[in-house]
């Protein structure tokens, strides 16, 4: 081997390790940097999804408030119809009640159960000075005794006040008192009532 083929030698073997250590260099500045790319679309991505996360929260909190408030207005409207049916059933009953009641006020019965309750109230008020109020129709219908009639212009229906002056102490046997209560009575009753 000559001198020329030792440095021939000698420069390859230089330039082979500048070399490999120019590669390995290289490789790893090209590691790195695949690292921190990964790492920066790891971050972003990562941003990104918690971005993408809050906005779904987000939505889905407004779908359920809106959802919430459509079932509530419904519910509401619901309630309000039922309420309205209620009310119109039983003033349906009430306008049949009224219509035999009408009847029933033009009977001899009538006149009967109307004396005896009359003498039955002025009984339990006791001593002194007794008024028994009564429509103007029913007037005729009232049979005399230990007590004042007098007649009212209110619509009672039928049927009768009784009233002790003395003792302030009042008997209100008037249908549209006894109609009421029981237009009460209906909205009260557990199977109409509406929660």
């Amino acid at each position: 081997m000559d001198f020329l083929e030792y440095i021939d030698e000698k420069i390859e073997n230089f330039l082979n390790v500048v070399i490999k250590g120019a590669m390995d260099q290289k490789n790893r500045e090209i590691n790195k940097l695949r690292t921190e790319k990964q790492h920066k679309v790891d971050e972003n991505e990562l941003a990104v999804l918690e971005k993408m996360y809050h906005t779904i929260q987000s939505e889905l909190s407004k779908i359920r408030n809106d959802k919430n408030e459509k079932i509530s207005k419904t519910m509401t409207e619901c309630k309000n119809r039922l309420l309205l049916l209620r009310e119109d059933a039983v003033n349906g009953i009430m306008k049949e009640v009224l219509t035999k009641i009408q009847v029933y006020l033009e009977t001899d019965r009538y006149k009967a159960d109307l004396n005896r309750k009359i003498s039955s109230a002025v009984s339990l008020l006791g001593q002194g000075s007794i008024v028994v109020t009564v429509r103007e129709a029913d007037k005729d219908k009232v049979e005399a005794g230990s007590f004042e009639i007098e007649t009212t212009k209110e619509d009672i229906i039928g049927g009768f006040m009784a009233m002790n002056r003395e003792k302030k102490t009042l008997i209100d046997e008037t249908i549209s008192k006894k109609l009421s209560e029981q237009k009460q009575y209906l909205f009260e009753m557990k199977e109409l009532q509406i929660d």
